[in-house]
Formats: structure tokens, C-alpha cells, sequence
């Protein structure tokens, strides 16, 4: 059910009640560009309770690509471009956070489409090229990197992102809480549980 409920994404071990989903489980996500195809897959380690999804930071996650046969990274969700050309698009960190979000507002995504990056520092040259034209919110998670200015996460992140897209769509940053700096997104919202 749950791989039904989320595009693109595998759970293992599989799951036949979303009611009893507790406890450790490996999530698979799949990532599809504007073509349809399948360029990678990115396979972490959650911690689901309550309807809410908290990754398990000590298990690195294995990330799985293939240049070599023209598969290269790009964002998660990417293929809603194509789907959606005329929503805007409001770009996350994390997989999880856009699936969440496409999930609890499928209703509308005409209007809005919810891709991720795959960390704060995701946002490569090679994957902007798809916002060419879009309207963009680039919504990171709140959170600073090091005091030297080493390893941008969140708030810094976000700023690069902008500056990055802004040669290419419209865009504009969106902090959904400038008094917290614990990484809360979006989906750590309260009511956006799936």
C-alpha cells in the first residue's frame, strides 16, 4: 500500500496496513527525469511513528547511478515537470519531504509540484536546467552549516540555490520558521503527516 501511495518510492520490509507502519524501515526512492526515465536510486534508513518519517542519520544512505550508460542525478520528482507544466514548483532537500507533500496535496498539483534536490547541496548545474522558465520556492530545511562557512546546510543552502536558479526562473526563498535551526522541513510541519 505504502508504494502505492508514494511515487516512485519502495519500503522494505513491505507493508499491507498503513495503520500498524512503525519502526525501522529502508525507504527506496526512485529517480525519474522529464523524460520518463530512470536516472538513480537513493535507499536510506527512517524511522516511522505517528505518521511522521525521521531518517536514521548513523546508516549512510546508498545512492546509485549510472553515467556511463547517459543515466545522470537529477531531481527527485522531476518527471511532475512534464506532468504538471504549469505548476509552480517548490523545491525541498530531502525525497522524503517532497513525497510527504505530493502525497498530502495531490489534490493540487496543477498548482504545485514538490521536488527535491537530494540534500542542501544537491542542486548541481546539471539538475537546474528542467526549472528553466518555472516559478521556484526554494524551501530548505532550518538549519545553519559551520560557523566557517564549510558544508552550507538549510539557510545557507537555500541562499546558494537562489542565487544559482535565478539566472534561469523566477525564484524566491521561503523560510517556514527563522526562529528554529533544528533541520525541521516541511514535512515536520504539524497536520502534515501522512
Amino acid at each position: 500500500l505504502f508504494n502505492f501511495l508514494f511515487v516512485d518510492t519502495l519500503i522494505d520490509p513491505p507493508v499491507s496496513d498503513l495503520t500498524s507502519l512503525k519502526g525501522l524501515y529502508h525507504i527506496t526512492f526512485y529517480f525519474r527525469n522529464y523524460a520518463g526515465r530512470l536516472t538513480s536510486a537513493k535507499r536510506m534508513l527512517y524511522n516511522i511513528e505517528g505518521g511522521k518519517m525521521k531518517r536514521v542519520k548513523t546508516n549512510h544512505p546508498l545512492f546509485l547511478h549510472q553515467r556511463d550508460s547517459g543515466y545522470y542525478p537529477c531531481l527527485f520528482n522531476e518527471r511532475d515537470l512534464f506532468l504538471f507544466p504549469d505548476a509552480r514548483v517548490i523545491l525541498v532537500e530531502s525525497e522524503k519531504t517532497a513525497g510527504i507533500l505530493r502525497l498530502k496535496f495531490h489534490a493540487h498539483l496543477a498548482e504545485f509540484i514538490y521536488l527535491a534536490t537530494g540534500g542542501a547541496n544537491g542542486l548541481t548545474d546539471e539538475k537546474i536546467s528542467v526549472l528553466k522558465g518555472r516559478e521556484v520556492y526554494v524551501c530548505y530545511d532550518c538549519d545553519q552549516g559551520e560557523p566557517d562557512g564549510s558544508k552550507p546546510k538549510g539557510r545557507e543552502a537555500a541562499v546558494n540555490a537562489v542565487t544559482k536558479l535565478s539566472a534561469i526562473c523566477t525564484v524566491k526563498n521561503f523560510d517556514i520558521d527563522p526562529t528554529l535551526n533544528d533541520g525541521t522541513d516541511l514535512a515536520d510541519l504539524p497536520n502534515l503527516d501522512f
